[in-house]
């Protein structure tokens, strides 16, 4: 199942499936972060990159994600990069 956010699937890299679980949270909670969460006043990133933040149980989550290509199914995608602190 594919989660789509503003047109482009969801998919996440390895290390960010990994803090994922560390953290005890799904794509779907990702994605509602993404939505809802709100912009991080101290992320100086690139063109391309949206950095959201939310708390949840407590904790301070940042949500890292990037335009990107995947190849496998010839679409762009939104690559998650990072979820923590």
């Amino acid at each position: 199942m594919y989660l789509i956010w503003r047109g482009r699937h969801i998919v996440s890299t390895k290390t960010a499936t990994k803090e994922m679980v560390s953290i005890g949270i799904n794509l779907e909670k990702v994605l509602d972060i993404l939505e809802t969460g709100y912009d991080d006043p101290k992320a100086k990133r690139k063109k391309g990159t949206i950095v959201k933040c939310s708390t949840l149980k407590g904790r301070y989550i940042k949500v890292v994600a990037v335009e990107s290509y995947q190849y496998s199914t010839d679409t762009e995608v939104w690559l998650i990069t990072h979820v923590g602190d």
